[in-house]
This record gives C-alpha cells, structure tokens and sequence, in this order.
C-alpha cells in the first residue's frame, strides 16, 4: 500500500506583494483566513506570516514573481504535520537549462563584440 506523502506550502510575501496574493486567493475562492498563517514556526527558529498554497499553485506563484519585480516572495514547506518550515528557494532558481542558454548567449554576445 502507497501513502500519500504529505507536504504542505507556503510562501511568505513582502508588502508589495500581499496585494496581488490576496488578489489571485480571492480570484480563486480561497479565503483570507484559509490560506493566510500568522506567526508560523521556520527552522531558522524565525516566526513567519505565510501564506498557505496549494501545491499546483506553485508556479503560478513563481510567474507572478517573475512578472512583478517588486513583489519579493520566499517559499517555505512542511514535510510533516506541525514540523516547522522549511525554506524552499530551490523554486527560485531558473532551470538548468535556462542557465546554460543564458550562458551560451552572454558568450555569443562577448564574441560579437571582440570582433
């Protein structure tokens, strides 16, 4: 028998950035007080307000991070019930393979311009 395994997200937000959370929660019927967690225990020993997100909404999250500069947002997940948070900026990083083009383009570019 598989269990499921069980892991909770959260993403904690600047101010800028509570805006358009409350603004995506409230477009897509989840309430304020099913999602927004204050004072939450974080392994750094830090206590954190976050806000509680399903787990598909994790790249809707990381878009909406990509296309508002100013909103500054850190993941967080729990692997276990009343664990503490984990920092979770792995989803910040590009993918590999963004890094290697970007890469390959900054190289292609220096060339240009030594010739």
């Amino acid at each position: 028998m598989h269990r499921k395994r069980f892991v909770e997200w959260f993403v904690a937000t600047s101010v800028e950035a509570n805006a358009l959370i409350a603004e995506y929660m409230s477009a897509h019927s989840l309430s304020e007080a099913e999602t927004l967690n204050h004072d939450e225990l974080c392994a750094d020993g830090k206590r954190r307000d976050v806000w509680r997100i399903r787990g598909e909404h994790v790249k809707v999250f990381r878009q909406l991070l990509r296309s508002h500069a100013h909103a500054k947002l850190r993941f967080f997940k729990r692997d276990a019930p009343e664990s503490p948070l984990r920092q979770a900026d792995f989803l910040l990083k590009p993918k590999k393979s963004a890094k290697a083009a970007h890469a390959k383009r900054e190289l292609e570019e220096a060339l240009q311009r030594k010739r």
